[in-house]
């Protein structure tokens, strides 16, 4: 939201849907110790609708994360030949 704001964005949607979302986060512990989960969910699953609303509304491109796959496999691969390795010179 900074960046669109330095950008000269209108943030104000943002800021909206933004609370909103936070509102729902902070209310989170009370609704977990009523072990009330599908209704937990649908709470926790509109807070992630609003938090990426807020994004949108930005105007703002949405980084997407990235997942690990085959980097992890290959370093792990590495990890072993280096064992099979050492284990073979002595």
């Amino acid at each position: 939201m900074k960046l669109a704001k330095q950008q000269g964005k209108d943030v104000t949607d943002a800021q909206k849907s933004l609370d909103t979302a936070e509102s729902i986060r902070d209310s989170l512990p009370v609704l977990w110790h009523g072990f009330d989960l599908p209704h937990f969910e649908q709470v926790i699953d509109s807070g992630i609708k609003a938090a990426r609303q807020a994004q949108q509304d930005t105007g703002v491109s949405i980084a997407k994360p990235s997942t690990p796959g085959f980097s992890i496999i290959i370093s792990l691969a590495g990890l072993f030949a280096m064992y099979l390795l050492m284990r073979r010179g002595k």
